[in-house]
């Protein structure tokens, strides 16, 4: 049977055939057509793919998984990780000029072993270890509303802490009912003539024991005549703080009985043996007890870190009991207008405007002598509720450790600016640089202990504050830190 042969006149073996530029052009032209038609199915068919995909997940996933495809594993905790090597003892050095409670090693860093974890450190003096030194961690932000309880950029208008009143409803002497004895624990008397002070179990029919917390009272008794008086005080780790306000409130009032009816009584407020607020009244002859509160606020800077006294006195009358029971007392801050001195531990997020006594020092002398502070670690607020602040652990408002530095990036033989602490608790550690950076670490130290590396110097050229905390809610009786600038 005779083959059959292709026309060679047809179109195709025209096209086929031919040499020429047309026929080269309009090749290209199908071989491009041809490739956008595949990358439109292609990238139509990844869409298809994409919502079949999602649908499967969905009715795979519901209502048998709780925990979404999406969400990421969770990385352990620090506190779950091995801790580091324990580091080297420390030179116990001397402290020259007191310095605040910190002292200086005069031996030199250079002179001891370098630290045991050295092999976590980065050659441009980071740390490598996993956590730690940040040099970026965030600045101070967020709003804070009152009493502490807000961040820092938008800083409360107040911060407000208890202050602690040994023996304030007056029950550490055992008394049965109506039984009473002279003296009063952990307060001071002061009595004179035949004037007398102590505590007492009143009887139901002495007194309305609806108005007495627990089940003693102090009395404060004056015989009458001028050469009597009666009074009470106590003194407290609280010291003055110029524009704070002292708050003070006892439930003070009269029995039922014959040497006790209408009883004159003064209250008073001190920084030191300077009165700084004080209120007077007299009782009514109510056979029962009610709150008298005296307030002061006094912005004199020259009592500074005075302790507070709060003082009870029953003056000249015609003879008595005064009762009181119930005491109490708080102290507010203002936030915001400037650095305050602060010595005493107040409740609240960390507040820069809050400094401790400042320390004064230079780059150079901090390569050359490690200052040491001696401190509590910990506090009662947790700084993960405190916006615009990194880390976690409990911290007080105001910061154990405030230096004022100068020359930090003077010197190009400076690696870093190196706060270490060493104690027996899981410490934390905060950090505000002079340029209002913050930084925190959680067991880079020895230990538990926190340790934190700055090397941006030009930052810390001015005020720079510390605060200790613990990780955990239980505070850290004895932390000490340790300050240097390492070299190269």
């Amino acid at each position: 049977m005779p083959r059959s042969e292709p026309n060679p006149r047809s179109p195709l073996m025209s096209f086929l055939r031919a040499q020429d530029g047309v026929a080269t052009v309009d090749w290209v032209i199908v071989c491009a057509t041809a490739t956008m038609a595949g990358f439109l199915a292609l990238t139509l068919g990844q869409s298809g793919l994409g919502t079949y995909s999602a649908n499967v997940r969905d009715e795979v996933q519901a209502p048998y998984f709780e925990t979404s495809w999406t969400q990421n594993v969770p990385i352990p905790d620090p506190e779950d990780w091995d801790p580091m090597a324990p580091i080297t003892p420390q030179i116990e050095g001397i402290d020259p000029g007191g310095n605040l409670g910190g002292h200086f090693d005069p031996a030199g860093l250079d002179d001891r072993p370098e630290d045991a974890d050295e092999n976590n450190d980065n050659d441009d003096g980071s740390d490598d270890s996993g956590y730690g030194n940040d040099p970026n961690a965030p600045t101070n932000g967020g709003s804070g509303g009152t009493g502490g309880g807000g961040g820092v950029g938008g800083t409360p208008a107040t911060t407000q802490s208890n202050i602690v009143i040994e023996n304030a409803s007056f029950e550490a002497t055992g008394h049965g009912n109506g039984g009473w004895s002279s003296g009063v624990p952990d307060w001071t008397i002061q009595k004179g003539g035949s004037g007398d002070v102590g505590d007492f179990n009143p009887t139901s029919n002495a007194l309305d024991g609806s108005t007495v917390t627990g089940n003693n009272v102090a009395y404060l008794y004056h015989g009458g005549g001028s050469s009597s008086f009666a009074s009470m005080s106590q003194t407290f780790t609280t010291t003055y703080n110029a524009g704070s306000t002292y708050t003070f409130s006892a439930d003070i009032g009269d029995g039922a009985y014959a040497f006790s009816g209408n009883e004159p009584y003064v209250v008073n407020i001190y920084a030191g043996n300077t009165l700084i607020g004080t209120t007077s009244g007299t009782t009514g002859d109510i056979n029962a007890l009610q709150t008298v509160t005296v307030t002061s606020t006094v912005n004199d800077t020259s009592l500074n870190g005075q302790a507070i006294r709060f003082e009870i006195m029953h003056p000249s009358s015609d003879g008595g009991d005064l009762l009181v029971d119930n005491v109490r007392g708080s102290v507010s801050t203002p936030v915001g207008s400037g650095p305050q001195v602060v010595t005493t531990p107040i409740i609240g997020c960390p507040v820069p405007d809050y400094i401790a006594p400042p320390h004064t020092t230079t780059g150079n002398t901090l390569a050359d002598q490690a200052y040491f502070v001696d401190t509590a670690g910990g506090g009662q607020t947790q700084i993960q509720g405190c916006a615009g602040l990194p880390g976690r652990g409990f911290f007080n408002a105001n910061p154990a450790i405030t230096l004022n530095l100068s020359d930090m990036a003077s010197n190009p033989d400076f690696r870093d600016f190196e706060v270490r602490l060493d104690s027996s608790c899981d410490t934390t550690l905060l950090i505000r640089d002079a340029q209002g950076n913050w930084h925190y670490d959680d067991d880079s130290g020895p230990g538990l202990n926190s340790r934190l590396r700055l090397s941006n110097l030009a930052d810390l050229n001015g005020q720079v504050s510390i605060w200790v905390g613990t990780f955990g809610s239980t505070p850290c009786a004895d932390v000490e830190v340790r300050v240097r600038v390492r070299e190269w």
